[in-house]
């Protein structure tokens, strides 16, 4: 039997694509029973008015690989321009591959990771302009999903080295700039044998969450001083 006007209708209605617009409706502007989607601060919305009252449904994303904006921040030193760090001591690598010089050797301890802490001072290794560089603020909430770094020595007898990303909250106008460390990732030990070769590690993520406002660091150490390194840390995350 052939379908009447009125049920073909109705399938192109069900086929129709349901418009996305902008802004949070007042119930005034909705028809009773008919769904809509807005683009709204909160995400994407559904709409519906049910006896003259607003109710809405807040869509999350589905969490999928392909469904994440993944982006990727750096690390990173070359051997020259870290030349003095000591053995067994903790010590930040520019955001980005950026230099680092003798007078930016801002160190964060030598316990078993960097210190939770920092306070800035009229002393050298303590300077403001010394611990700028190597702070990355996050200005949304992000998800970190991987870490890789590579390093290489530049003598042909090489050290054990470890690094560690951390997050911190930053204080705008005090010397008490970095407090709150929280560890973030680790990799484990790697044993570099000297400037023949270089060594890709990749990290375990301890923690993946960072807030919006937060600082995170990243820092290197090694247990003896017979190379100087060029390190290059990647790491992938995406916003949530």
């Amino acid at each position: 039997m052939a379908m009447t006007r009125q049920e073909r209708l109705s399938i192109h209605k069900k086929q129709e694509r349901l418009q996305v617009s902008n802004g949070v409706p007042s119930a005034n502007e909705l028809t009773e029973g008919v769904p809509v989607l807005r683009s709204t601060p909160e995400g994407l919305v559904e709409y519906v008015r049910y006896h003259g009252v607003l109710h809405k449904k807040v869509f999350d994303r589905d969490g999928s690989k392909e469904d994440k904006d993944f982006r990727y921040a750096y690390f990173g030193a070359a051997s020259s321009d870290i030349s003095s760090f000591a053995a067994n001591t903790h010590y930040p690598i520019p955001f980005g591959f950026g230099s680092s010089t003798a007078q930016s050797d801002v160190d964060f301890g030598t316990g078993t990771d960097p210190s939770d802490t920092f306070t800035t001072a009229d002393t050298d290794t303590q300077y403001a302009s010394q611990i700028v560089p190597m702070l990355w603020r996050v200005p949304d909430n992000i998800t970190i999903d991987s870490i890789t770094h590579i390093e290489g020595a530049d003598n042909a007898t090489g050290d054990t080295t470890r690094m560690h990303l951390k997050s911190f909250t930053f204080t705008s106008g005090a010397t008490a700039c970095l407090t709150a460390g929280a560890l973030l990732a680790h990799n484990s030990d790697v044993t570099n044998a000297g400037n023949e070769q270089p060594y890709l590690s990749t990290w375990t993520v301890d923690s993946a969450n960072v807030d919006a406002g937060k600082v995170i660091l990243c820092f290197f150490r090694s247990d003896s001083v017979n190379s100087d390194f060029s390190i290059n840390v990647t790491v992938k995350y995406h916003l949530r």
